[in-house]
């Protein structure tokens, strides 16, 4: 995709360890950290900074993909949202996704979905599922027993005290 939109791709060690970087200029040139191991990490990193390079209103210089160990995740920047967004569309296209998922979904059911068609993360995965399908599912991201984020359809999450109280105690 980044040959065809006549964007040159070069792996480098990136001293200040982001994963990736875009210079957005007259020629477009994406910089992806040969320290990441992680191929569907490399392959989400890219497909962001391509969203960076071909949305029109991207028009900074330069675009960088976070330091490695940190979240995407907790970013209030528009720009940074709607990349991850064109990334996560481009690797998960809604039309094959809705044609993989039928009837009743289970964990393994996603987990295999996630890793051996799409090759992505089970998170990215279950974005794209909360995304597509507005009305029947959601994912909230937790970290000790708090929850940091949610993903949600049109459906509204209450979460009650019961619930609360269960995560508080675990």
């Amino acid at each position: 995709i980044a040959k065809s939109l006549n964007i040159v791709i070069y792996k480098e060690d990136i001293q200040n360890e982001f994963e990736g970087l875009l210079i957005n200029g007259k020629e477009k040139i994406i910089i992806i950290n040969e320290k990441i191991t992680n191929e569907q990490r490399k392959k989400f990193t890219i497909a962001t900074l391509i969203g960076h390079a071909i949305i029109p209103w991207h028009t900074k210089s330069q675009y960088s993909i976070r330091k490695s160990g940190s979240s995407t995740l907790h970013t209030e920047d528009v720009h940074e949202i709607e990349a991850q967004n064109f990334a996560a569309s481009l690797i998960v296209p809604k039309f094959h996704l809705e044609n993989s998922i039928k009837n009743e979904v289970s964990i393994e059911t996603l987990k295999d979905l996630a890793t051996k068609k799409y090759d992505v993360s089970l998170f990215v995965l279950s974005n794209k599922i909360v995304q597509y399908s507005k009305d029947k599912y959601a994912v909230i991201q937790s970290k000790n027993h708090e929850i940091i984020k949610t993903f949600q359809g049109n459906r509204p999450l209450v979460r009650s005290e019961e619930h609360t109280s269960e995560l508080q105690s675990q």
